[in-house]
């Protein structure tokens, strides 16, 4: 079994990070918002809580009708930790991601309610004189409640037609945000291989694709293409360990781990990134948790 069908199997409520202890039947009380910005080619993907708190959530957005191309962009979303980071594939997009501490709308000033948060966008250029048809489907939000109570969120639809897709934001100059690889290694996780795992995000057009990179001295690797988490090669850890994170104009931040011999994990992290790596971990525990679990006698 691949690392990610055994991610699949370990399940999605492993990187609920509030410590779940399993799920306690359906409730429904939040919506998915398909808002249409035709003026742009962009539908916005809101998640409205209704004043409920939630912290994960995952679905399908499928996109029917004739269309040239699709990208998609994760900028300013409220979810800081991806396990699925939403991408299209035979018109359908799915998506998984985790919300550290939960959310429960958006807080504005001068506004007494609270308002619906972004997913992620999706810019959409419809075939000529063509309209697409945007379904969110099958999406399950999970409660912030302690025990993992699964929420199944309606039906959403919108009809959209707009003009040629415009060029991508060519002021968007700068790299991803800064961020922390950790390695980690669990016998319930991978077959106890080593594997590091990280997060990025981009304020700018969104994170396009990561690659990854071992070298030893005196012998060069090649980028691979890679999602986290992502299972080393060198299982001995005397490799240079290079993530790349690369956003959808081609912007790019390395992360960079030393052997884990020369220095220890604490010594590479700045005070800067004690939050973002401390995330990382989490989904780390979480994952070895939850396997653990899995193999309880009931």
């Amino acid at each position: 079994m691949n690392s990610f069908a055994l991610l699949k199997r370990i399940g999605f409520a492993a990187v609920v990070l509030t410590g779940l202890l399993g799920g306690a039947g359906f409730v429904s009380a939040a919506d998915i918002i398909l808002e249409a910005k035709p003026a742009e080619n962009r539908v916005n993907v809101l998640l409205d809580t209704q004043g409920t708190a939630l912290n994960a959530i995952q679905g399908d957005i499928a996109l029917m009708g004739s269309f040239d191309s699709v990208r998609i962009s994760t900028s300013n979303s409220i979810v800081p930790l991806w396990v699925d980071a939403p991408r299209a594939a035979d018109g359908v997009i799915h998506f998984s991601g985790v919300i550290p501490g939960g959310f429960g709308g958006l807080l504005l000033p001068d506004v007494p309610e609270a308002k619906p948060g972004l997913l992620f966008s999706l810019i959409i250029a419809p075939a000529e004189h063509q309209r697409v048809t945007v379904n969110a489907r099958h999406v399950t939000a999970y409660l912030n409640d302690g025990q993992g109570t699964a929420m199944a969120l309606p039906l959403a639809r919108l009809d959209f037609s707009a003009g040629p897709l415009p060029p991508a934001n060519a002021l968007d100059l700068a790299s991803p945000g800064t961020f922390f690889p950790a390695i980690g290694r669990d016998s319930s996780v991978f077959e106890g291989r080593w594997f590091v795992a990280w997060n990025a995000l981009d304020r700018g057009s969104g994170i396009g694709h990561y690659e990854v990179r071992e070298q030893r001295p005196g012998k060069e690797g090649d980028w691979i293409a890679a999602a986290s988490p992502y299972i080393l090669q060198d299982q001995e850890l005397k490799s240079v360990i290079e993530v790349k994170a690369i956003d959808t104009l081609g912007n790019q931040r390395i992360a960079r781990l030393e052997p884990s011999h020369a220095l220890s994990w604490g010594d590479r992290v700045s005070k800067r990134g004690i939050l973002t790596a401390s995330l990382t971990l989490a989904l780390i525990a979480a994952l070895v948790w939850r396997a653990k679990r899995t193999r309880m006698p009931q």
